[in-house]
């Protein structure tokens, strides 16, 4: 049970994926695990839990960044599911959906590498990267931004 943890704390955002999609809870695992991999949500919610934090506030917003993430996650997982076509496969709807948003997603990753790069990160950095997820989200439910 203490291994399976961190992917127990997924399981609401993918059945709240499969809800708002309305798709099978495997069309919605697939999705959401496929998305974190490729744009490296795994390794930037690793991150994120790994930020030291001194007093209840940061606390708090940790919490609160780590949950942004995972609503992050699942619009960009319904966005991509709504675009999807029949018969093919998600990671190939999602390669198609990273090169219509280049630019984006290159911003997406230049944060990434930035946060990778830093000698000491803070909450602010992930505040800011956050908000860049979140463009990427809202463009995955509404089209090229």
């Amino acid at each position: 049970m203490v291994a399976g943890q961190r992917y127990l704390l997924s399981a609401l955002p993918v059945i709240r994926t499969a809800d708002e999609a309305g798709v099978s809870l495997e069309v919605a695992v697939r999705t959401f695990f496929t998305v974190g991999a490729r744009l490296e949500l795994n390794w930037y919610r690793g991150a994120l839990s790994q930020l030291e934090v001194t007093n209840h506030w940061q606390s708090l917003a940790r919490d609160s960044a780590r949950d942004e993430l995972n609503w992050q996650q699942r619009t960009l997982s319904v966005g991509l599911i709504g675009v999807a076509q029949d018969g093919v496969p998600i990671e190939q709807t999602l390669e198609q959906w990273i090169m219509e948003n280049h630019a984006m997603v290159s911003r997406w990753q230049n944060m990434l590498a930035d946060i990778r790069s830093a000698p000491q990160v803070d909450l602010a950095m992930f505040s800011v990267a956050n908000r860049e997820l979140m463009d990427l989200a809202q463009v995955s439910l509404h089209g090229k931004h």
